[in-house]
Parts: structure tokens; sequence; C-alpha cells
């Protein structure tokens, strides 16, 4: 069974005008959860990331170790905090690109590149790193 409408004149504004409205709403939201949620993610990911690239720094250092030694150098920079400076978003709907701006502990501020989905069920998931060009050519 198939049903027709037509909206003409002031419902088909007025209908218009809603569909903005509940995507201005929908985006509002996602946004807005980005700041807590993706962070949350964002760190999540970095944090992991961080913790593979130190692990033979890691594995030496306790290696060299003896009893009574301080703890090494390596996995107290492991304990230190990732800092997220500035979160950026491209795309619409549920897939986005993400523009961050990270300071990993002992390193210099990066600008990080990454694919992330958001779900009103799952909130914010990274997908994975990407490229700049991504960002850029990611207009919608």
């Amino acid at each position: 069974m198939q049903h027709t409408f037509t909206l003409t004149g002031r419902t088909a504004v007025f209908a218009i005008i809603g569909v903005v409205l509940v995507l201005l709403f929908i985006r509002e939201l996602r946004q807005s959860s980005l700041d807590t949620d993706g962070r949350r993610a964002l760190n999540v990911w970095l944090t992991a990331e961080h913790g593979r690239a130190s692990l033979p720094e890691i594995e030496a250092a306790v290696a060299r170790a003896r009893p009574g030694d301080p703890v090494p150098e390596a996995i107290q920079r492991l304990q230190e905090p990732i800092a997220i400076e500035d979160i950026e978003t491209r795309g619409l709907g549920s897939k986005v690109i993400v523009r961050a701006r990270v300071q990993l502990p002992g390193g210099a501020e990066q600008v990080r590149y990454f694919r992330m989905r958001h779900s009103m069920v799952t909130g914010w998931i990274v997908q994975g790193n990407t490229t700049a060009l991504s960002w850029h050519l990611k207009l919608l």
C-alpha cells in the first residue's frame, strides 16, 4: 500500500523549517557531546596508542631495573595524562572526521586526525586514524 501527500504553500514552508530545525538540533546534540564523550573516547584511544608505542622502552627499562631502583622514567611518562587541547569536526550525520590538537606526555603538541562515529546508543566511537587530506576533503 502506497500513500502520497503533497505539501504546498505555507504547509510546505513549515514542513521544511521543521525538518531543518530537527537536523540542527541533532547536530547540536552531537557536537555538544563531542566535548565530553568524544574527548573521553579520544583519550582512551590515544592512551592505548601511546602505551603500545612505549612497550619496547618499558620492557628495556624493566629488564635493566634492580630491586630498590626508582620507577623507570618510561613508566612514569606512561602515567602522565594526555592533553586534548582542541577538537573540531567535519561531516554531517553519524560519521565525521575529527581534527584534534593533542599533547602526549614528553612530546610536542601534535595535530591528529581521526574517523569517529556517533550513535545515540553507544555515543562516540573512534574508528581509526586518518589523514589531513581526508579532513580537507570532508566538506559535509
